[in-house]
């Protein structure tokens, strides 16, 4: 397969000409990581399915050198016997323009898991059980590929399990597709007087208090405050992000903020990235009120789908993040699994080093 790579200027790095349809593909996403201290590196890809942008963002690896990421990347659509051969490729033409410091690259793919189309990976209750163990999926992704070189990524940076809902719907129907304990949520935190509304951005740092209190409760990763504040200045820029929005919803009752959450809308979907809640009125169920006014809001602004960004793998009960399974598809969308983070290395040895020491500690992502 034959794909070669150009790297974009500094004013086409900034361009949304090329359409990328993933938020994380974004001009606006490589602009605010390169704001954050990453280098951006923008690429246009030639490849048999048309021209496409493909963002990269190099990862410091401190003295063992560097890795370029892709967030959700390359989009395209390669069948399943191409799609190890499209990433040595994409690889391949990518590596050309690469310092040597570059250990490895890794791919998060956009692509939907080929296992979930297989009957026996489904449990007697109708739900998906998983992908098999990486070695299997390694020797499938591989298929067709001239080194055998990719490698399933021992850590995912983004969430390769979400839930999507459709907002061609009315919202009748949105409602009528929840589970019953959902839509009766959402009426009692309007019953109780719980108000939604977006916030200031001169209150964002009143959220960020709220966030690191939930990232502690629930043994997630935590963004530092700059973090936020960097995101909503790159998305207020007005030299041009009219593509994508970044959008701050607060759910307060009797004047106290009880819940907050970040949506960002790119093209035709909304993104919930972010969310934070105190441990006061939680019987009023402001979470719940948070998400349906985000959908709406949403869907007023011309979007079509809801990615609620993140869902644990399956329905295990002892998964440490179930809560948030049962709450997010507890609004009727549809699960997608994606096909995951998957690395390239460049550097063999390097990376082997590398990797063993992603295996320790590791935390339960939920992407951003």
């Amino acid at each position: 397969m034959q794909i070669t790579a150009h790297p974009l200027d500094e004013t086409e790095a900034r361009s949304e000409r090329f359409g990328n349809s993933n938020l994380m593909q974004s001009a606006l996403w490589g602009e605010f990581k390169r704001r954050r201290g990453h280098t951006r590196r923008r690429f246009l890809l030639e490849t048999p399915h048309g021209r496409i942008a493909l963002l990269g963002i190099t990862r410091s690896m401190g003295r063992d050198g560097e890795s370029l990421h892709i967030p959700f990347g390359p989009e395209l659509s390669p069948a399943d016997e191409e799609r190890g051969p499209t990433l040595e490729a994409t690889a391949g033409a990518l590596t050309r323009h690469l310092p040597e410091a570059c250990v490895f690259l890794r791919f998060d793919l956009p692509w939907p898991s080929p296992y979930t189309r297989e009957p026996e990976l489904f449990g007697s209750d109708g739900a998906w059980l998983g992908p098999p163990s990486d070695r299997l999926r390694e020797l499938r992704m591989n298929i067709n590929t001239a080194r055998r070189n990719l490698r399933k990524a021992p850590t995912e940076i983004n969430p390769p399990d979400t839930v999507i809902l459709d907002l061609t719907l009315g919202e009748r129907e949105l409602l009528a597709r929840m589970r019953a304990k959902t839509r009766y949520n959402i009426r009692l935190a309007d019953r109780r007087g719980v108000v939604v509304a977006e916030m200031e951005p001169g209150t964002l740092a009143e959220w960020h208090r709220l966030y690191r209190e939930t990232t502690e409760r629930q043994g997630i990763i935590c963004e530092d405050y700059e973090y936020f504040r960097e995101l909503f200045r790159t998305a207020g820029d007005s030299h041009g992000f009219a593509a994508t929005g970044v959008h701050l919803y607060g759910a307060w009752a009797e004047q106290e903020l009880l819940a907050g959450i970040i949506v960002a809308h790119h093209r035709n979907s909304a993104y919930y990235l972010y969310g934070a809640s105190g441990p006061r009125k939680r019987n009023l169920m402001p979470a719940y009120a948070l998400q349906w006014h985000a959908m709406r809001a949403a869907k007023a602004a011309g979007c079509t789908r809801y990615d609620m960004f993140g869902i644990p793998p399956g329905r295990d009960p002892a998964h440490p993040m179930h809560g948030l399974y049962r709450f997010k598809t507890g609004f009727g969308g549809e699960e997608l699994h994606y096909s995951g983070t998957w690395d390239y290395p460049l550097d063999h040895e390097r990376y082997r080093a590398l990797a063993l020491q992603e295996t320790v500690g590791n935390t339960y992502h939920t992407g951003g």
